[in-house]
């Protein structure tokens, strides 16, 4: 498969794996004009070659002077069209090239930003959100599997 083919797909489900508020911690910070916040944030793809889907999931915590408030995982589950995810098979290695890897990843970190508000709708947390976030400096290199 070329780099410039399309690789067709569908969003199959979405899995909050993860989610934790602190509110202690945003205690401590209460009544602070300018709040010095922080992100940790990784990204991680699983397979599930017997079905053609990929499920890239995105962690994050949000944080205030070095203290967690926030803590969110979530999981997109995509199904590949089954010639696309035969022609991405090599041998034992299943790869999946960058754009779509780094396509999928965008579509999840929007999705972890909309769960994020919808868990935090008219609570103090809701003030906190998931900025923008690079993708493309995430996912430098295609995503690629040994198979059994």
């Amino acid at each position: 498969m070329s780099k410039q083919e399309t690789i067709p797909f569908r969003l199959a489900a979405i899995h909050t794996r993860e989610f934790a508020t602190f509110e202690d911690h945003l205690d401590n910070h209460e009544g602070k004009e300018e709040l010095d916040g922080g992100l940790r944030a990784g990204m991680n793809y699983v397979i599930d070659h017997d079905h053609a889907a990929v499920e890239c999931s995105f962690k994050a915590e949000i944080l205030i002077s070095k203290e967690v408030i926030i803590v969110i995982e979530v999981a997109c589950e995509f199904d590949i069209e089954p010639k696309a995810w035969a022609a991405m098979r090599h041998d034992n290695q299943l790869i999946i090239p960058m754009g779509l890897a780094q396509h999928l990843g965008v579509i999840t970190v929007g999705t972890t930003r909309g769960v994020l508000h919808a868990k935090t709708d008219n609570t103090p947390f809701n003030k906190f959100y998931l900025p923008t976030v690079s993708v493309a400096e995430m996912v430098l290199e295609d995503v690629d599997f040994e198979l059994d």
